[in-house]
């Protein structure tokens, strides 16, 4: 009997034994898994994901025509590069910037690439690893390879595109602007009207609006490009980012009546005092007076905000209207709408900074 006792005594030390091996292991993998940063994307991104490894933002298409490194010419003009265009083209083309991956591209419809061979840009080439242009059989592409992440202040002069490089190294606050969609992921779409295209108008009418502010403003995309949320968390931190603003539309097929903003934030941040609730609330406010004066209300943000809930700055996501909304659809079409919102967005921008 006692040796039974004895035998199942045995048992029951090397069963916890495996407890607490097993335990350990467990806990290992836990904090292994929590060292990593880990990004959970959307199904309609993970069926982008494909093409962006074919393409990744401004890397080469899979199918290059033609490909030349561009001899440049430095001159004396200080941290801005001239490109001059084709007359006809100048207004049309596309400017895209990607500090993630350290670089600038401008885009053309047409094969212009004998063009460029001719007429090569110039300016302050310090920070200008290398120039190329390529044509993929549907766009030329002027490519300008950095040697550091920067921010391109882009303006146009007849034919020529000037293109302002902005030193990061002078410690003034970063906004970024994160237009939604792009490229392969048009959001909601409702008859003509892509999200990703209006999303796009009104960050470029933010970004018009601070060019002379004592504070830079970044988008994280400035064309029509697939950007995943991995590179836009990248962008984020690349760029030392003191505030973020995501901008996206609400749909509501069930209650096509449902009009008005509404704005997203991650309720578990706090710094300083500062809520993301209390940084929402400035930026809702702000744009619903300046445009229809209608808000929803803010949003408590769940596991799907990624974005929102990875970052660890006063950060936003503002739905700037209801695209199911006819009335507010049409709304978000005009030009003169957009930049009411953008005025919000400004003068919100403003307040945070000042607190």
């Amino acid at each position: 009997m006692e040796e039974t006792i004895g035998f199942i005594g045995k048992l029951y030390k090397i069963y916890a034994l495996l407890l607490i091996v097993i335990a350990a292991g467990c806990m290992a993998l836990m904090l292994n898994y929590a060292s990593k940063k880990v990004v959970f994307v959307t199904a309609e991104e993970a069926q982008a994901q494909e093409e962006a490894k074919q393409n990744k933002g401004l890397t080469k298409t899979v199918n290059i025509d033609k490909s030349y490194i561009l001899e440049v010419r430095s001159t004396d003009t200080k941290n801005e590069i001239n490109v001059s265009l084709p007359s006809l083209l100048a207004s049309k083309a596309e400017v895209s910037s990607r500090p993630d991956l350290k670089k600038i591209s401008v885009m053309l419809d047409e094969d212009k690439t004998e063009y460029f061979l001719n007429n090569a840009p110039t300016g302050d080439f310090e920070n200008i690893k290398e120039v190329i242009v390529s044509y993929d059989g549907e766009k030329t592409r002027l490519e300008f390879e950095t040697s550091k992440a920067i921010n391109p202040v882009v303006s146009t002069h007849g034919n020529v595109l000037n293109i302002a490089l902005e030193d990061f190294s002078k410690k003034r606050p970063v906004i970024v602007i994160d237009p939604g969609y792009g490229g392969s992921q048009p959001g909601t779409v409702a008859g003509s009207t892509a999200e990703k295209d209006i999303t796009l108008r009104l960050a470029k009418l933010v970004a018009e609006k601070c060019k002379d502010k004592d504070y830079s403003v970044l988008l994280t995309r400035t064309c029509d490009e697939t950007v995943l949320t991995e590179e836009r968390l990248e962008i984020v931190e690349i760029m030392g980012a003191d505030y973020y603003i995501a901008l996206t539309l609400d749909s509501n097929v069930e209650d096509t009546k449902d009009f008005g903003m509404s704005a997203v934030y991650n309720s578990h941040y706090y710094r300083n005092g500062y809520e993301n609730v209390d940084f929402a609330d400035v930026v809702l406010r702000s744009c619903a007076e300046s445009s229809v004066n209608k808000a929803k209300g803010l949003i408590e943000a769940d596991s799907d905000d990624v974005i929102l809930m990875a970052l660890k700055i006063p950060a936003v996501r503002l739905n700037v209207g209801t695209i199911t909304n006819l009335t507010e659809a049409q709304l978000l079409l005009k030009d003169e709408y957009l930049d009411r919102i953008a005025t919000g967005i400004t003068d919100a921008v403003e307040v945070a900074i000042k607190r």
